[in-house]
């Protein structure tokens, strides 16, 4: 008997769309050798001539239910790819300042019932860098793939891509891409506004230098900062075919503590790139602070017990005073003494179905802070 050529190797690792297209045309071919095969001996579609001339199975009928299993494994959930998770895979940033590092932020939310756990990561150019700060989400959780788009050492366009490895929960690498146009006539000295570390209640001031060399009439016609950013511009010099601008950019001392991940956007009055984008980066660091401050535990079922960990810093060494506002079945504990970071453990057993979204206050020694919250989120389902 003749043999049926092979399919093709690395199917697994295909996209659900190609490996949706790959199973028709795969049934086609099939089809379509078998009546070659099979019409040159007139023998009916659906049998294969063998030297005893025994009769087979209908290979068709063979054929559909590889297809069907194939089929049904692809649009499968369970087996549904991590890149599917993420909020986007590709980041255009278009048209940039030489010398400007842009960042994207790539957000993976865990929809799954089990945890996700990143292995490995890497750029296949180093004018790309990613991050990954904190490498594992829980059910319910984010986790975030920051990439840093470096335009210093090109002109032009350029297109990067990022290799993300996991190994929970199975094997698995995914693939994200950033690109864009490093354009020589305008430039950012630095390359980005970053405030760096800052303690809560204090302000913060930092400035970039705008460049342009090209069209006499180029101008910088508007500074639209974020929310919670304070943004001025002063045009430092005009001269035929070059303009400098400097960018004061503050940090008010009213700043939420947390991390600063944002933009400043320069309105112009180029109709190629009307646009410009500063990055802006930044922690603001809280005297007293939990992480993670949100336990989004997911899925439970009644008669299960979940634990959790979460620290608990401050800048000067303190005891846990007191928990309030607990949720039914949670139970605190945390490491004794005085000392600037506490591991407070928390253990829900759930005592009633349905969700649960609610508050847990950590009260502390330390004067003048006000109890930290931590929210716990679940919902609940029988056994």
């Amino acid at each position: 008997m003749e043999a049926w050529p092979r399919a093709s190797q690395g199917l697994v690792r295909r996209r659900p769309e190609t490996l949706r297209r790959w199973c028709d045309s795969t049934f086609r071919a099939y089809i379509q050798w078998k009546s070659v095969r099979l019409n040159s001996g007139q023998m009916p579609l659906g049998y294969i001539r063998t030297g005893t001339g025994r009769r087979l199975n209908k290979g068709i009928s063979a054929m559909r239910a590889v297809a069907l299993v194939v089929g049904l494994w692809v649009v499968s959930p369970a087996f549904a790819g991590l890149e599917t998770l993420f909020d986007t895979t590709s980041k255009d940033f278009g048209m940039v300042p030489h010398g400007s590092v842009q960042i994207h932020r790539f957000v993976l939310t865990n929809t799954t019932d089990s945890t996700i756990r990143v292995s490995s990561f890497h750029s296949s150019c180093k004018c790309a860098t990613p991050k990954v700060e904190i490498k594992s989400a829980a059910p319910g959780e984010k986790l975030y793939v920051d990439v840093e788009y470096n335009t210093r050492t090109f002109t032009g366009h350029r297109s990067m891509t990022i290799y993300v490895s996991f190994d929970q929960p199975r094997s698995e690498s995914i693939t994200l891409r950033v690109s864009g146009y490093s354009r020589q006539d305008v430039v950012f000295n630095p390359s980005q506004i970053s405030f760096g570390v800052v303690s809560k209640g204090q302000p913060a001031e930092n400035k970039i230098k705008v460049e342009y060399a090209g069209a006499e009439d180029f101008k910088i016609e508007e500074v639209i900062p974020p929310k919670g950013i304070e943004a001025s511009l002063e045009e430092l010099y005009r001269e035929p075919r070059k303009v400098g601008y400097s960018l004061n950019v503050k940090l008010p001392s009213t700043a939420a503590p947390g991390e600063v991940f944002s933009a400043i956007q320069l309105k112009t009055n180029d109709p190629k790139s009307p646009i410009l984008t500063v990055p802006v980066t930044g922690n603001v660091e809280a005297n007293l602070a939990a992480a993670p401050d949100k336990l989004e535990l997911g899925q439970i079922k009644m008669g299960d017990k979940l634990t959790k960990k979460i620290i608990l810093k401050g800048k000067e060494p303190f005891t846990l005073a007191k928990v309030s506002g607990q949720v039914d079945g949670v139970f605190v504990k945390s490491t004794e003494g005085e000392r600037t970071a506490h591991v407070v453990q928390i253990e829900y057993s759930p005592t009633h179905i349905g969700s649960v979204d609610q508050e847990i206050l950590l009260e502390t020694t330390l004067p003048n802070e006000q109890p930290i919250a931590v929210r716990l989120s679940a919902t609940v389902v029988d056994k």
